[in-house]
């Protein structure tokens, strides 16, 4: 049987007096980073400290004093490593969000996004690299589950602050210092920080308030 790092493993004993009593079990989960790895209960639990194949072994003796063995093989599979990256996130708009999980030794079968306010769940996703889009400003939850082929899987979880969206607006003053065809233009933009002006002649600006002084119709 394969169980994944982090779960712990439960023994079911099957064993068969075969026309006897059995008086005691004996376990050894073949560990060799542990000094405990035995136990006498019939059907005992053990969680192994590190991914790898192990041979675990069951020792049946009845009152008669009779014995017998059996081993069994075992996997401990990894845990695959939940990673993502996102995009700067503007309300409104949508935010991209990029898989970047480590699949350690199975491939990714499935992924399960989860976005979240400070109420709950807003929406989810099992697209690999999902679009999401914050209708508000503030700050979001987006988790996201990964399962590997062994069926183990790993959680991530991140804030998002989606960014307040400025406002673009601004007014024209023309023949600005008594000179025809120059203008100023008035930034009236709200929450803004940089500017992209283009006036439309070929020429650019990143002032806030930029003049431009037009020589044709």
């Amino acid at each position: 049987h394969d169980v994944c790092m982090g779960i712990p493993t439960e023994f079911a004993n099957s064993t068969a007096g075969n026309g006897s009593q059995i008086s005691g079990y004996l376990w050894s989960f073949g560990d060799p980073s542990s000094v405990t790895d035995t136990c006498s209960a019939k059907h005992p639990t053990y969680q192994y400290g590190n991914s790898g194949a192990y041979n675990a072994e069951l020792i049946a003796t009845n009152t008669i004093g009779c014995a017998d063995t059996i081993i069994h093989t075992l996997t401990v599979h990894p845990l695959p490593s939940a990673r993502f990256d996102y995009s700067v996130s503007c309300a409104g708009y949508k935010t991209h969000f990029t898989d970047a999980s480590d699949t350690v030794n199975a491939p990714l079968s499935n992924w399960r996004w989860d976005f979240m306010d400070i109420s709950g769940p807003i929406g989810f996703s099992h697209a690999v690299n999902p679009d999401f889009l914050f209708t508000e400003a503030g700050d979001y939850k987006a988790r996201l589950i990964v399962t590997d082929a062994n069926g183990c899987l790993d959680t991530l979880q991140k804030q998002v602050t989606a960014h307040p969206v400025p406002v673009s607006a601004f007014d024209i003053n023309d023949n600005y210092e008594n000179v025809q065809g120059k203008i100023l233009l008035n930034n009236g933009t709200i929450d803004a920080s940089h500017y992209e002006w283009d006036f439309g002649n070929g020429f650019t600006s990143s002032a806030e308030n930029p003049t431009v002084a037009y020589n044709k119709d």
